[in-house]
Formats: C-alpha cells, sequence, structure tokens
C-alpha cells in the first residue's frame, strides 16, 4: 500500500515486546504465500503504491521512498 508498518500506531505496539506479541519476528522474515509474492519486500513491486491514506493519516504513515 505504500505505507509504512512502523509508522502505525497499531503494528507499532504489536512489535514491541511484552506478553501479547502478535509476530514471533520480524516483518522482514514473514513469508507471503501466493503465486506473486515470497515476501513483503515483493509487495510494492507487485501490487504498487496506489493508495491513498484517510485524511487524519496523510503525511503520517507513508513509506519512505528514498
Amino acid at each position: 500500500m505504500g505505507f509504512d508498518h512502523r509508522r502505525i500506531p497499531l503494528f507499532k505496539y504489536a512489535l514491541k515486546t511484552g506478553k501479547r506479541l502478535l509476530f514471533n519476528c520480524e516483518p522482514e522474515k514473514i513469508e507471503i504465500a501466493g503465486d506473486k509474492c515470497e515476501g513483503l519486500r515483493d509487495v510494492y513491486a507487485v501490487y504498487g503504491e496506489n493508495f491513498i491514506p484517510a485524511r487524519g493519516w496523510a503525511g503520517h504513515i507513508e513509506r519512505d521512498r528514498r
């Protein structure tokens, strides 16, 4: 989607260590079962970044394109 998961509060919280983790590894290590993508690194190339964040989120959650 072109958003940085580290800048979205829900995911930022979920990635912190604690009692109730949603992930047990780094997001970059997540494998995607599908015909077009094997990992998160492939998603942008395959599906693009044509999503527009909601008005209140614009300018706060986009992925740094550098």
